[in-house]
């Protein structure tokens, strides 16, 4: 059986070039639910109850198992497909939620069944559907669609991808054919480890794989994917705004004719117990105001997620089918930016990081696979001598408690088991009620670097936790807490943390050539730790983010 909310996100493994690898999933444990190999998992935290198996080297699929006894009720499922064993459930890919469950029947049906989604390419869950999809000007396009003998210019043109710019309130989209090199240099394996030692290359690294040429005052590369293969055609023009660009925030309101409808737009939101907005739980609605019809969602809550600000830069028809549209830019807590362009009652959103920057990645087993990646407009990285002046850590039991006295003590070692039901894909409140409805400071630390003072804090920011339908990026890392530094009479927040896995949350203030720096090394899954370094940027007044390290245990 397919939930709802399967058939909405099952497309996208297909969208990333990975829908094969998913596929095999349901058909390989048919029969047995735990079968071992190939391998899975236990994720903690926000995953905790689930299983995890990995597709490739960088990419894994999280699935519930549900017993016979703990099967949802076939009421809110779409499609019997038979059963024997325990279901198999995935319940995320690349952070959004999915699920998929079976019903006990004949094992023959289901074999039949899964035959038939195999030579339909999965048609029978979701047969021609289609999924908006957003890129950034310079990223590389996935071409692991494109057949060996299809030339390139005849592939792009079938991709049909659109750049979108917005100026004066108008929304212009023109097609893209041109191609180009991307922004981003990219080393793997041996060479990716010698520049993480510092070691020079053997010849001049350089980007691979090609990009859009986009014009130069484009924000966003749009398409429109069908299930069947093909793209959805977008007709080229100049888009008048219904409303003027504002930001969203608390009562806010506009009214606007639509072909000869007068329709209402407006925001609605959660609050905390305090009084305050929730983050993440703001979404934006229209109505049409004579006759007064249903409220459409253009825009549903962010959950898990917070900004200081949102920008509604454009909205009106983009598409001609009487139905507003939108553009937002939505600025996060630490300077990260993302664009969502909402084509009712389709949404996507591009991330951009303006700090740009550089990424190393080990998979910990498979030193070939690993991988450095770098804006070619930066300098090549190097190796960080990081000279440490001060540090402070917390263990994840510490965290815990610190979030919550009354929680229980971190389990350890538990096996892999099914579990009747997930947690929700955030922290959710604990015993204590309304504790974690408010803001916490877990620590405030003061320093001094080279006789200034700069301190730091840890503070959980409640957030809205929506899991039916949510517009939230996919930020899988990310956490709850907010990790702030003030330096030279600016704060900024630096990341946002997850509850340390097994390991700790550790922070050290010091220097990189000179200049004064930060460290952090967290570990959110006990499968995978991360060293971050910012180094203060004059110009900016601010720390700017300079590299990621990510390290996987298998």
């Amino acid at each position: 059986m397919y939930a709802r909310q399967a058939l909405e996100n099952a497309k996208k493994p297909a969208a990333s070039g990975l829908k094969p690898g998913a596929q095999e999933f349901p058909a390989l444990r048919a029969n047995d639910s735990f079968r071992n190999p190939p391998p899975f998992e236990k994720p903690v935290g926000n995953l905790a109850g689930a299983c995890s198996r990995r597709i490739d080297i960088q990419h894994r699929n999280v699935h519930e198992v549900f017993t016979k006894e703990n099967l949802p009720p076939p009421a809110c499922l779409h499609c019997t497909l038979a059963h024997p064993s325990p279901s198999w459930n995935p319940i995320a890919f690349f952070g959004v939620p999915m699920t998929i469950s079976f019903r006990p029947a004949s094992n023959l049906i289901l074999k039949r069944l899964l035959l038939l989604c195999a030579m339909l390419g999965g048609q029978c869950s979701w047969a021609e559907d289609k999924w908006l999809q957003l890129a950034l000007p310079g990223e590389e396009l996935n071409q692991s669609d494109r057949a060996k003998k299809t030339r390139l210019s005849t592939w792009v043109a079938e991709q049909r991808w659109y750049a979108l710019s917005v100026k004066e309130g108008v929304l212009a989209v023109e097609p893209v054919t041109a191609t180009t090199e991307p922004d981003l240099i990219s080393v793997t394996g041996e060479n990716a480890d010698r520049l993480l030692a510092g070691k020079p290359l053997a010849r001049p690294a350089k980007p691979t794989g090609i990009s859009l040429k986009a014009p130069v005052d484009a924000l966003l590369l749009a398409r429109i994917q069908l299930d069947s293969g093909g793209a959805q055609h977008l007709t080229p023009g100049r888009f008048q705004s219904y409303v003027a660009p504002d930001v969203m925030r608390e009562g806010w309101l506009a009214s606007a004719d639509v072909d000869g409808q007068k329709w209402r737009f407006y925001t609605r939101h959660e609050k905390r117990p305090d009084g305050k907005l929730l983050a993440g739980s703001l979404e934006i609605l229209a109505d049409r105001e004579m006759p007064r019809g249903a409220s459409t969602v253009l825009l549903p809550p962010a959950s898990g997620m917070a900004f200081t600000k949102q920008e509604l830069l454009w909205l009106g028809d983009m598409n001609g089918d009487g139905q507003p549209d939108l553009l937002l830019k939505r600025t996060w807590v630490t300077g990260e930016i993302d664009f969502v362009l909402a084509i009712t009652p389709m949404f996507a959103s591009a991330y951009l990081d303006p700090d740009q920057p550089a990424s190393y990645f080990s998979s910990g087993v498979e030193p070939e696979s690993n991988l450095f990646v770098w804006n070619k407009r930066q300098p090549k990285p190097a190796a960080i001598n990081f000279i440490s002046k001060g540090s402070f850590s917390i263990d994840e039991e510490n965290w815990r408690k610190l979030l919550d006295p009354s929680a229980p003590p971190p389990y350890q070692d538990e096996p892999a088991a099914p579990q009747s039901k997930l947690p929700p894909l955030q922290e959710a409140p604990s015993s204590s009620g309304d504790l974690l409805l408010l803001p916490i400071t877990l620590t405030d630390r003061l320093f001094k670097l080279n006789g200034e003072s700069i301190r730091f804090t840890l503070e959980h920011l409640p957030r809205a936790n929506n899991q039916s339908r949510s517009s939230a990026s996919n930020g899988i890392w990310g956490g709850s807490v907010l990790v702030k530094a003030s330096f030279r009479g600016k704060s900024q927040v630096l990341m946002q943390a997850e509850t340390p896995d097994s390991g700790s949350f550790g922070l050290s203030v010091g220097l990189i050539d000179g200049e004064p720096s930060i460290r952090i090394d967290h570990q959110p899954h006990y499968n995978n730790s991360f060293s971050q370094y910012w180094i203060y940027d004059k110009a900016g007044s601010r720390f700017r983010r300079l590299r990621i390290e990510h390290s996987q245990g298998c």
